[in-house]
């Protein structure tokens, strides 16, 4: 979770503006339908 914080505030520094960092299992099935349009995937473990 430590990383993913890292990650977070890393991205928001280079970018200059707020990131919003998840894993695929911290969303609600409930709401992911309505934001599945807008994910952006950097990486993925095989």
């Amino acid at each position: 979770m430590i990383t993913l914080v890292r990650y977070k505030r890393e991205l928001e520094r280079i970018l200059g503006k707020r990131v919003d960092l998840l894993t695929k299992e911290s969303i609600s099935p409930y709401i992911f339908p309505l934001i599945e349009k807008d994910l952006k995937l950097f990486y993925a473990r095989k």
